[in-house]
């Protein structure tokens, strides 16, 4: 027979259920000496229910969970690449590259232009002589022909034995400009020679020669 709580199976001489402790009923309570169970309890069991008050666990089946990386879904979009930094590099170093072919283009226009420039150099002095008292002074005029820069050099050719100059400035005469200077005799008599020499073509000069004289 079986208990009328949990369904246990006890036997006759049983006063309690092993299982739930609830009293035993007797046989007229409803089981049968031949052991069968009473009939709601055998009514559950053709159901396929567990019997009322019955303590049962359910077992649930959890589905694992695959932690790999789906290859349809990755975890993390791919970056594109981008071909700007190439691009970039490339048009710099054709700057550069353009920038010394220009500079080497215009270092040759220029140093043919100054090379011509420099063979049509002409330098002039007036007066090419003079006569002057020792420790007198005179006047010199220079111009210079060919060239963008005008400035000149003066200078004795026979040294401070032979006296000084001393520039005086420039001015203008019908277009064309003359450097002045003035010369300072020494009180040595002799022959001496003042020099002007263009800064433009310093192997372009001119002399003029001066005579000192006692008083």
């Amino acid at each position: 027979m079986f208990c009328t709580a949990c369904g246990q199976r006890v036997e006759a001489e049983d006063k309690f259920c092993a299982r739930c402790g609830s009293p035993v009923a007797s046989d007229a309570s409803g089981a049968g000496r031949s052991g069968e169970p009473l009939s709601g309890i055998a009514d559950a069991d053709s159901a396929g229910q567990p019997p009322a008050g019955r303590d049962h666990e359910s077992a649930v089946e959890i589905a694992p969970v695959s932690l790999a990386p789906n290859p349809f879904y990755p975890a993390e979009p791919a970056r594109r690449k981008s071909g700007m930094p190439a691009l970039l590099m490339l048009l710099a170093i054709l700057m550069i590259a353009g920038a010394g072919t220009a500079y080497w283009m215009l270092r040759s226009s220029l140093s043919g232009s100054g090379a011509t420039a420099r063979t049509n150099v002409e330098v002039t002095i007036r007066p090419m002589t003079a006569q002057v008292i020792a420790g007198g002074a005179f006047d010199f005029a220079a111009s210079v022909s060919g060239a963008d820069n005008l400035d000149v050099t003066w200078s004795i050719q026979e040294g401070e034995a032979g006296g000084r100059v001393v520039p005086g400035g420039a001015q203008a005469i019908g277009g064309k400009v003359s450097l002045l200077a003035v010369y300072i005799a020494p009180k040595t008599p002799g022959t001496y020679h003042v020099l002007v020499t263009s800064k433009a073509d310093p192997k372009k000069s001119a002399a003029a020669e001066v005579t000192v004289m006692l008083p």
